[in-house]
């Protein structure tokens, strides 16, 4: 487990779990967690981070869509769709969106990360998030 942002106010921890199943390298998966108000203990979703999920979504989507079209031949999309069960972590003024292993890029690429800075969602974040 790692701890990516604990200020008291939000949580946000992930897990990478790896299995080796027979093949030639080990299976990732990963759990990612967003807690608002670590005493309480009430997790976030994606959308929950903003005042306004569909300009989130909406901004999310374009950066995501912009990194890959800097190296295309790297990813196997286009474009990503975002919704509420799409992981997530706030690490050092950043927001990183996870994708799951081969689900929009090939398998040796691992765990998909893009890593957008908090600082351009700033109007729209909720009042707990620090940017």
């Amino acid at each position: 487990m790692h701890t990516y942002l604990n200020n008291g106010t939000l949580l946000s921890v992930g897990v990478v779990i790896s299995a080796l199943t027979g093949g030639e390298h080990p299976n990732h998966d990963a759990k990612y967690y967003t807690i608002l108000n670590a005493a309480k203990g009430k997790q976030l979703t994606l959308l929950q981070l903003f005042t306004s999920s569909s300009k989130g979504k909406s901004q999310i989507e374009t950066f995501i869509k912009g990194e890959i079209a800097k190296t295309p031949g790297d990813y196997s999309v286009k474009s990503v769709t975002v919704s509420s069960s799409t992981w997530f972590y706030l690490y050092k003024g950043y927001l990183h969106i996870v994708f799951p292993e081969s689900s929009i890029a090939p398998y040796s690429s691992g765990l998909p990360d893009f890593k957008m800075p908090l600082s351009s969602l700033k109007s729209i974040l909720i009042k707990e998030v620090p940017h």
